[in-house]
């Protein structure tokens, strides 16, 4: 969750030319095997990891048995006060790792950033 708060908002000049919610993900050149590349927050979505790796593309070791999963989509604020997923492009993005092991209950973190 770290690695991906520290990237930036978007790939794009945002608001002005803003990546669209069905593109969101890897850029050209860049790549979940090794992510030194991936430079905002969005490259990271549908990364999926078993066992889960270092930025370099190393495995992590004693982690053969997890699985890490990544999901970054647009969210809004809606009546509730709840952030829902967003069908079009707005400020803000919500991150959500998964982490998952075949004999422990998942642990989800989730996180929203800001164009701000």
């Amino acid at each position: 969750m770290d690695e991906i708060k520290s990237k930036r908002f978007d790939e794009n000049i945002f608001p002005a030319a803003v990546t669209p919610p069905g593109s969101l993900g890897l850029d050209s050149g860049e790549a979940h095997t090794s992510r030194g590349k991936c430079d905002d927050v969005d490259d990271f979505n549908n990364l999926t990891q078993s066992p889960p790796k270092n930025i370099d593309g190393s495995l992590i070791s004693g982690f053969e048995s997890f699985t890490r999963s990544v999901r970054v989509e647009y969210a809004v604020l809606n009546a509730s006060n709840r952030w829902v997923s967003s069908s079009s492009a707005t400020n803000y993005k919500r991150i959500v790792v998964t982490v998952s092991h075949p004999e422990i209950a998942n642990v989800v973190l989730e996180t929203i950033v800001s164009y701000y």
